[in-house]
């Protein structure tokens, strides 16, 4: 079977990259022909681009923040050169480009898998877009909602009005969390399936062969998307009281190069940080998801007023709760090892939960 996939595969971002190598990779071990639909929303480019810098505007309205683009514009770029390394090394892209307002003719598939990541997120795509919504020229052609999320659950009333409407479009629904379950199951009689993230489906020796070795020893890793200075600052102590040195990931590279940033990380490089680090502080979806793919020591801060669900969803249904901390959490437990003989047996379940919404998509 050809199967299209819509996702963010063109993100310079790491979940977004290896989540759709995941879905790929999936897709072809269970014998089908995947390709990534080359659709890309202006909007998400924008957010996703790390040098938003214009000489004519930001100059003299955001001055400090041009200087900072200003000062990290060659590693940047340097940066987004692996990225593009590894989309056209390892995705199988389509040749066409699609930007919005383009009409996508998806007749030329069996199925088309939308999402996962934040595909319905609108802060992202600028609005609803209704590509990511199954709006295609479809034909007989089945649109299936492949573990979508979304940070942003503020939908306006107009918004959910156009997200029932929508929801017709597809021939099986799925998410990745909780919280936007109980948004959508409100608008549809469809199911809604819970469904793991692509990462997890993938087995940890097909992550491991992205993997290599990496110069530095006896370190906890920090990779931070959000809450980056609270995230540092709980690493600072764990590194201290364990007399551990750090190594930074960040989301944007920063204008100030320090000696413990590795923010120039291709994907494989950030996969083989998580690897061989004796400990993961994280503030990111994907930065715990790979922790518990390799089966590391981790905690993932998350504020109490925080709004993401995502990595509440995956530790509550895992049996490791205790694992998110915020401003307030006693960190003893950063010594002990999490239960990974309960969270593999609970994840091989979930595992054959998601393939079985996958398989009975297909059929």
């Amino acid at each position: 079977m050809k199967v299209g996939i819509l996702t963010f595969h063109y993100a310079y971002n790491y979940g977004a990259v290896l989540q759709a190598y995941a879905t790929q990779k999936l897709l072809e071990n269970l014998g089908h022909t995947p390709e990534f639909i080359n659709y890309q929303n202006k909007r998400t480019v924008w957010n996703y681009k790390r040098l938003h810098f214009r000489w004519n505007l930001d100059v003299l309205k955001k001055p400090t923040l041009s200087i900072s683009n200003f000062l990290r514009t060659k590693r940047q770029l340097f940066k987004e050169k692996k990225y593009d390394e590894f989309i056209s090394h390892r995705l199988n892209v389509a040749p066409t480009l699609y930007k919005e307002g383009s009409k996508i003719d998806a007749s030329k598939y069996d199925m088309v898998l939308i999402g996962s990541d934040q595909v319905w997120n609108p802060t992202l795509t600028g609005g609803m877009d209704d590509v990511y919504w199954g709006n295609l020229g479809k034909g007989e052609t089945k649109i299936v909602a492949w573990s979508p999320s979304s940070l942003n659950l503020d939908y306006t009333q107009n918004d959910l009005e156009k997200i029932k409407k929508a929801l017709c479009n597809f021939y099986s629904l799925s998410v990745r969390d909780e919280s936007l379950k109980k948004i959508i199951e409100k608008l549809t009689d469809k199911k809604i399936s819970i469904t793991l993230d692509p990462t997890f489906l993938l087995d940890k020796k097909d992550w491991i062969e992205l993997c290599h070795k990496v110069p530095e020893k006896n370190y906890i890793l920090v990779y931070a998307v959000r809450h980056f200075d609270k995230t540092l600052k709980i690493a600072n102590s764990i590194a201290n009281s364990l007399h551990k040195k750090l190594i930074v990931i960040r989301s944007i590279v920063n204008p100030i190069h320090h000696s413990f940033d590795r923010d120039t990380c291709s994907p494989e490089d950030f996969l083989s940080y998580i690897y061989h680090a004796d400990l993961v502080v994280a503030s990111s979806f994907h930065g715990t998801a790979f922790s518990i793919i390799f089966e590391k020591k981790f905690v993932n801060f998350v504020p109490e007023s925080s709004k993401d669900s995502r990595v509440l969803t995956i530790l509550k249904a895992l049996d490791l709760g205790e694992r998110a901390v915020n401003e307030k959490s006693n960190y003893n437990l950063i010594e002990t090892m999490p239960n990974y003989k309960k969270a593999k047996e609970i994840l091989t379940s979930l595992k054959k939960e998601t393939l079985n919404y996958l398989n009975l998509s297909i059929k």
